[in-house]
C-alpha cells in the first residue's frame, strides 16, 4: 500500500463521485418514448433538466432539436442535468452555451437525450429518429462557434432576411440577387465586411456537419430549420440563397461537392412544399458511402428512415437499427437484402470486410444478383431489382448464360419461365439491352420472339447497323415472320 493511501476515504469519494452523477432512468421501449432537455437561461454553468415525453401527435410537447456534428467522443465537460453532473463532448458543450437565449429552451439532443450506454434503448431511439425531427417546431443546425467572417456574413443575411419577409416569395432567387447587391453597396457594410462575405461562407461549408451520415434524415424531415453559427441565426432558405449569391475569390460559385449539394437541396423552404424525392436504399449506399459517422453501423441506420424502399414494419425486413449486431452481421442482412434474397454465396462473406469497405462493393454485388436471377430464370426477382432503384444491362454474357442454362432459350412465349420473352416485355427504362445483347438475343431466340426483339431495338435503340443486319439474317433463316417485323 502506498504511504499515506487510505482504502476506505477512496470508497467514499467514488460513491459521493458516483452520486453525484447523471443516471438515465429507463425508457418503456414499448411505446414511442423518448427524452427532451430544459435548457436553462444564465452565463454560469449549463443547467437543465432531463424529462421522459411520449412521441405522439396530440400529446407532444413543442420543441426544437439540435442537429450537430458530433465530432471527437471524449467527453471532456460537465454540465448539470436534473441536479447532477453529466459530461458532453467539446463541441457539444459549445454548441449549448451559444444555444442559450434569455429564455428557457426544451431541446432534443441525441448525445443527452439517449443512454448512449443502452444498446438496446440507442437501436429504439434511432428506429423513432425521422420521427422525433418531423415533429420537432425547428431543427436547429449548428456550424460551431463562428470567425470574424461568419460574424459579418450572418449579419448581412439577418438583413436579407428581414427585407425577405415581405416578398411573397421568399426565396425568389431573383429579388434576392438584387437586394444582395444593393446590401454590399450599403453604407452599414464596409468593404472590409463585403470580403469577409465568401470567407464566412466557405468556413461555414466546410464545417464537418456537412460531411456527417446522420444529417442527411435530419434535415431530410425537417419542417422548418435554422443555421446556427456562433450567436446568429437565420432561417436556413436563406443560407441556402447565400450559397447562390456569394462569389469565390475567382468570381464564381462555390463548388459545392455532392453531400452539401443534396443537403442544402434538402433544407425546408417556406414558399411551398417541401420536394422529397426518395431515392432507394441501394442507391443511397452508393452515393453517400464517403460519408462520415461514430458508428461504422451508422452508414446505414442513418439511412433506413429515408429510404424509399425499406419496410416501415420490423417484423418485415432484417434492416432495423441494432446496435448488438456486429458489422459482418450486418453485411450478411445488407447482402440479403440488397439481392432481393437471390444472391449466391459471395467470396465477401468468408473475408473479415469492414462494412464502410462492403459499401463500395454494392454494385458489383448487386451485378452478381441480376446476373443470378437470369441464370436462374427469376423475372419476379429481376422486377424485384428494377423496383429498388437498380439499373442492369443486359449483354452476349448474360443471354448466353440464360441459354446453356435451358439448352434453347424460348420454347413458347406463353410460358411463364420464358425469361427472355419475358425481359423483353418489361418496359422498364432501367433495364437496356446492349446491341450485342440483342443480337445474341435474335441468335438464341425461338422464331415467335423474334418480332418481339424487332419492337424492343425500334422503340429503345438508336440506329444500328450491327443489329438491323442480324434482324435481316433472322427474318431470311425464318421467312414466317417477315409480316410481323418492320425493319429499320
Amino acid at each position: 500500500m502506498k504511504h499515506g493511501y487510505n482504502a476506505g476515504e477512496a470508497k467514499v469519494q467514488k460513491a459521493d463521485s458516483l452520486a453525484n452523477h447523471f443516471q438515465y432512468e429507463p425508457l418503456d421501449l414499448g411505446i414511442r418514448s423518448f427524452r427532451l432537455l430544459i435548457l436553462y437561461p444564465g452565463d454560469d454553468d449549463i443547467r437543465c433538466d432531463i424529462f421522459q415525453a411520449v412521441l405522439e401527435p396530440d400529446d407532444i410537447i413543442p420543441y426544437e432539436a439540435l442537429s450537430y456534428a458530433w465530432g471527437g467522443i471524449d467527453r471532456t465537460e460537465t454540465i448539470t442535468a436534473s441536479g447532477k453532473w453529466l459530461p458532453v463532448t467539446e463541441r457539444l458543450f459549445t454548441a449549448l452555451v451559444h444555444l442559450r437565449t434569455n429564455e428557457t429552451r426544451i431541446l432534443w439532443v441525441d448525445a443527452i437525450c439517449i443512454d448512449q450506454d443502452n444498446i438496446a434503448e440507442r437501436g429504439h431511439q434511432v428506429g423513432q429518429m425521422a420521427g422525433i425531427y418531423r415533429q420537432a417546431e425547428q431543427v436547429l443546425i449548428w456550424l460551431g462557434p463562428g470567425t470574424p467572417d461568419t460574424v459579418l456574413l450572418m449579419q448581412g443575411l439577418r438583413v436579407l432576411h428581414h427585407d425577405s419577409i415581405r416578398q411573397k416569395s421568399r426565396d425568389d432567387i431573383a429579388w434576392a440577387r438584387t437586394r444582395w447587391q444593393c446590401l454590399q453597396m450599403d453604407k452599414g457594410f464596409s468593404a472590409l465586411a463585403r470580403d469577409s462575405f465568401p470567407r464566412g461562407l466557405l468556413h461555414m461549408l466546410q464545417q464537418a456537419w456537412f460531411t456527417r451520415i446522420w444529417v442527411l434524415q435530419e434535415v431530410s424531415y425537417a419542417r422548418v430549420a435554422s443555421i446556427c453559427c456562433g450567436d446568429f441565426s437565420v432561417p436556413a432558405y436563406i443560407f441556402v440563397l447565400a450559397t447562390q449569391l456569394i462569389k469565390n475569390e475567382d468570381n464564381a460559385i462555390f463548388e459545392l461537392g455532392d453531400q452539401r449539394q443534396t443537403l442544402l437541396d434538402l433544407m425546408p423552404r417556406p414558399s411551398s412544399e417541401k420536394i422529397t424525392r426518395k431515392k432507394s436504399l441501394h442507391t443511397l449506399l452508393q452515393k453517400f458511402c464517403e460519408s462520415e459517422a461514430t458508428d461504422p453501423r451508422d452508414m446505414v441506420y442513418a439511412l433506413l428512415g429515408i429510404a424509399s424502399d425499406t419496410p416501415k414494419d420490423a417484423n418485415n425486413t432484417p434492416l432495423v437499427p441494432d446496435y448488438f449486431k456486429t458489422e459482418t452481421t450486418l453485411i450478411r442482412d445488407l447482402l440479403w437484402y440488397l439481392s432481393c434474397g437471390n444472391f449466391v454465396q459471395h467470396e465477401i462473406l468468408d473475408t473479415d470486410l469492414r462494412l464502410r469497405a462492403f459499401l463500395k462493393t454494392i454494385p458489383a454485388v448487386t451485378d452478381a444478383s441480376f446476373k443470378s436471377c437470369i441464370v436462374k430464370g427469376n423475372l419476379d426477382g429481376i422486377k424485384e431489382l428494377l423496383a429498388r432503384g437498380q439499373s442492369f444491362e443486359i449483354t452476349r454474357k448474360a443471354i448466353s448464360a440464360l441459354g446453356s442454362r435451358v439448352g434453347i432459350v424460348l420454347t413458347d412465349p406463353r410460358l411463364p419461365d420464358d425469361t427472355l420473352w419475358g425481359l423483353l416485355r418489361l418496359r422498364d427504362s432501367s433495364l437496356t439491352f446492349s446491341s450485342d445483347g440483342i443480337v445474341a438475343a435474335l441468335d438464341w431466340c425461338d422464331d415467335s420472339v423474334v418480332p418481339c426483339v424487332s419492337i424492343y431495338y425500334e422503340v429503345r435503340m438508336e440506329t444500328s447497323a450491327v443489329v438491323a443486319e442480324a434482324l435481316r439474317t433472322r427474318i431470311q433463316c425464318s421467312p414466317a415472320i417477315c409480316n410481323d417485323i418492320t425493319l429499320p
